[in-house]
């Protein structure tokens, strides 16, 4: 009967993630098998072989039944002060220790290290930088005592002879890895007020991938979300569990914490607060020298001959968001424009007017103010100075590209389109709507600064990038050679539609 319970709890896992189907999990012996006297695994007692077998899969438990126990995976094995539950993942600590491996103890009324710990061998009390490990056994052992089976989650598991079986080609299992080796470091220390950098231990890839379909009733957990969900809420309990723990989180803000996130989406899925400041460990991500944080997508299709083209696209969710709502302000100002002046209330002069103040006072006092704000703060260096230069080589590479378009076209380069083609192919877009970027990529009072520094730096390009347009820009939109006194006294000429 116990046989047949555990077996149908392990079906109603299997059958939770369609890993087997209906009937597979306890097979039944067969007409065939009973008339030859085998017994199905259900069936057979202690000492018989069933004709079928299910693998075992609690940690703790083996044989031909499943039923006969032997070692099972703790953290550290519960340090030799504790006895490892029968299934694995959680200790009963002897009286006078705690935590999840029973590594904590209390000594003249403080909390401290079991005497044998590495770091109390050490001398001076442990060397830098100085760990402290957050105790969080919801967020840990707990999961482990619901994982699917004894070789997954965990490093190492037990055979049924008790030889260790190191799982060295499973990479989810560093979350637990990581973790048992903190509690053992010498660097560790007991008190938090010691630390120089806190640990917050979540077993995020045990939870993603064997447990996610039956992780018990959690905080966390509502209503059986996609699993990197499921695993931000589970992160997000944690800190909040920190949070309530002590002051330290709220001291630095989380910078001096350290959070593992070791699936296939890496921090992608990180929290804000802690995505924001935390110190984020994930072995998932570009290995460029250069990496960018998005990740690439690549296509690939056949070309000519059976050769494979390859197009990389690396786009970053968030720039396109920010970007989406720069130009939805951009195209809501044009719209209220545009309306205003269809309904009346905007005349030609007045919208002149408007645009004068704007970009002959608002627009170079915001500049003038973040060019000295960033030098006064040294944030920029010589970049500032390098800004009108690149202005420069902007304007020289677009005008070669003018000349090869306009070639490819077969547009004279003096005509009204060619005149069009050469001044957007060789100042492009330096105007009002990097501005618009800037403003939208760095809001909030936390990116101030950046803003301010990304501001001069538009500024300074600007002021290599305005004169070039306004003399050779013009000389080229309008085919005079420059702006004199008295071409600017004449009467307008039709204008070009750029």
């Amino acid at each position: 009967a116990v046989r047949a319970a555990r077996a149908g709890a392990l079906f109603r896992k299997g059958a939770a993630r369609r890993t087997w189907e209906a009937g597979r999990v306890i097979p039944a012996a067969g007409r065939a098998a009973a008339a030859r006297g085998e017994k199905a695994w259900c069936e057979a007692e202690r000492g018989e072989t069933p004709a079928a077998q299910c693998w075992c899969s609690y940690d703790g438990l083996g044989g031909p039944l499943c039923d006969q126990p032997h070692e099972a995976f703790c953290l550290n094995q519960c340090s030799g002060r504790g006895i490892c539950s029968r299934t694995g993942g959680f200790c009963r600590c002897d009286e006078g220790f705690f935590g999840v491996d029973c590594s904590l103890t209390v000594e003249r009324g403080g909390v401290v290290l079991h005497p044998n710990h590495a770091a109390r061998r050490a001398r001076g009390g442990g060397p830098s930088p100085r760990l402290f490990v957050y105790d969080l056994p919801e967020h840990t052992s707990l999961i482990l005592q619901y994982r699917a089976g004894r070789n997954v989650c965990t490093p190492r598991a037990f055979t049924f002879s008790n030889t260790t079986d190191w799982n060295g080609g499973y990479a989810y299992t560093v979350d637990v890895a990581l973790h048992e080796a903190l509690l053992r470091s010498p660097h560790r220390v007991a008190s938090p007020d010691d630390a120089d950098f806190f640990y917050i231990p979540t077993y995020l890839s045990c939870a993603i991938l064997p447990v996610y379909d039956y992780t018990g009733p959690a905080d966390y957990q509502r209503g059986f979300p996609m699993r990197p969900v499921t695993a931000m809420r589970m992160l997000s309990d944690a800190v909040d569990r920190v949070r309530a723990l002590g002051p330290h989180w709220d001291r630095s803000a989380g910078r001096d914490h350290i959070v593992l996130l070791s699936h296939d989406e890496g921090g992608c899925w990180a929290p804000r607060g802690v995505a924001a400041n935390a110190i984020i460990l994930s072995h998932w991500g570009r290995m460029d020298a250069q990496p960018h944080s998005s990740s690439p997508a690549r296509l690939r299709g056949g070309g000519g001959g059976g050769a494979a083209a390859t197009l990389a696209l690396d786009v970053n969710p968030v720039i396109l968001r920010l970007t989406r709502d720069s130009m939805a302000e951009l195209l809501t100002s044009c719209a209220i424009g545009y309306g205003a002046t269809k309904a009346g209330y905007l005349s030609g002069s007045q919208i002149r007017s408007l645009a004068g103040v704007v970009f002959n006072v608002f627009l170079p006092a915001m500049l003038l103010t973040s060019v000295a704000s960033t030098v006064a703060e040294q944030q920029a260096g010589a970049a500032l100075a390098v800004m009108p230069i690149a202005a420069w080589a902007q304007v020289a590479v677009g005008a070669s590209v003018a000349s090869v378009s306009l070639a490819l076209l077969r547009l004279p380069r003096r005509s009204s389109a060619g005149r069009g083609v050469s001044v957007l192919s060789s100042f492009g877009n330096a105007g009002v709507l990097p501005l618009l970027f800037v403003s939208s990529l760095f809001r909030g009072a936390a990116q101030e600064a950046t803003r301010r520094r990304a501001t001069s730096l538009v500024a300074m390009f600007l002021l290599g990038w305005s004169p070039l347009f306004w003399t050779l820009g013009y000389a080229l939109l309008t085919g005079h050679a420059a702006l004199s006194p008295a071409a600017a006294a004449a009467p307008a000429e039709p204008a070009t539609s750029v």
